[in-house]
């Protein structure tokens, strides 16, 4: 019970981080300035 909430949360939390990872991207691309690292480190979906 304890694992699956956990595994539940570990699952929110990067769904959240994917979130957050995908605005900053999209920030920083129509920032022009640094975007390129990022778009390199972000997995192919």
């Amino acid at each position: 019970m304890i694992a699956a909430t956990e595994s539940m949360a570990r699952g929110l939390a990067s769904d959240g981080a994917a979130l957050w990872k995908h605005t900053s991207d999209s920030i920083a691309r129509f920032d022009g300035k640094r975007w390129k690292p990022t778009a390199l480190r972000a997995p192919a979906m």
